[in-house]
């Protein structure tokens, strides 16, 4: 099916981060903390299972083309630090929610959440497990950057009970992983992800991300292709967001190489066409399932 490149103009403009939902432009100071603490009161009568997202704030270096709420550090204090304001907002919220509530779905963003030490991993498991009651279904997932990844850090989190991991990929073109300051070679992310099964996840995610610098269909081939011979469970393939003016570090990259309009398309839908033809279920915007993974079976289930 041919786009025409009118069409592509017309809506090749900044729209809110779809991810965040509602979406940031929607937020309003209005809902305070009294506010928040009267949601929680009133989520306290339904006894449904809960979701809950832990934001482990830091990295240990700054990708140029990121876009989360990350900080960097290397110094194991600052982030015990910040472990120990993470306690202090889990307390207020039992307090409102009730203790004892249960999870069917905890999950580790950043940041980094593999930056912390197995000690840190425990400490941070422990909190969540003192106050909330896991399902017998429980899904325990967690981000990871291969950089950072260990056999005996996977060993550690499968002992907590986590099945599912989504390692931060975004493209194994050496050229462009230059351009963005993320040096990871294809062979590490494959031996990471071998030693994540080997430990015994079983779920693997994989982030890839699309529009980047010196970024061309022909690389991007190269990456998908790499990418399905890992047989990830799930793929999330994000459009780069260049917006310098609210993250200044992506100054760092040359706007003159980010690819144009037309090839940004040709890029997410290769990526597209790639992962449905391999038999993955593409799911929302960006979000791809094998057959067989439980996300897949719920669109399938329309639930």
């Amino acid at each position: 099916m041919r786009v025409p490149t009118e069409l592509i103009a017309r809506y090749d403009k900044a729209g809110p981060r779809y991810t965040s939902y509602p979406t940031v432009p929607t937020w309003s100071a209005r809902f305070d903390a009294d506010a928040y603490r009267e949601a929680l009161a009133t989520a306290r009568t339904d006894d449904a299972p809960l979701a809950v997202y832990a934001h482990l704030a830091y990295c240990a270096t700054k990708c140029f083309y990121c876009g989360c709420n990350a900080l960097t550090t290397r110094r194991p204090e600052t982030l015990d630090q910040y472990l120990d304001d993470l306690e202090r907002e889990l307390e207020l919220v039992v307090e409102s929610l009730g203790r004892g509530r249960t999870v069917a779905q905890l999950h580790w963003g950043g940041g980094t959440p593999n930056l912390l030490s197995d000690a840190q991993l425990q400490r941070t498991f422990a909190m969540f497990a003192d106050r909330f009651r896991f399902s017998d279904d429980v899904e325990l997932s967690i981000e990871a950057d291969p950089r950072l990844s260990s056999i005996g850090q996977f060993r550690t989190l499968r002992a907590l009970g986590f099945t599912r991991i989504s390692f931060g990929v975004q493209d194994l073109d050496p050229v462009v992983q230059k351009a963005v300051g993320r040096i990871q070679p294809a062979e590490l992310v494959e031996d990471i992800v071998a030693a994540s099964r080997e430990a015994g996840f079983r779920g693997i995610n994989l982030d890839l991300i699309y529009g980047l610098p010196r970024q061309t269909v022909a690389s991007f081939s190269r990456t998908i292709e790499t990418a399905l011979t890992l047989a990830p469970d799930r793929v999330a393939c994000f459009g780069y967001a260049h917006i310098p003016t609210q993250r200044p570090h992506q100054r760092l990259i040359d706007e003159a190489e980010l690819p144009d309009a037309h090839t940004r398309f040709e890029l997410f839908r290769l990526a597209a066409s790639a992962f449905t033809d391999a038999g993955y279920a593409w799911i929302g915007l960006d979000h791809l399932a094998r057959a067989d993974d439980p996300l897949a079976v719920a669109q399938r289930e329309r639930r």
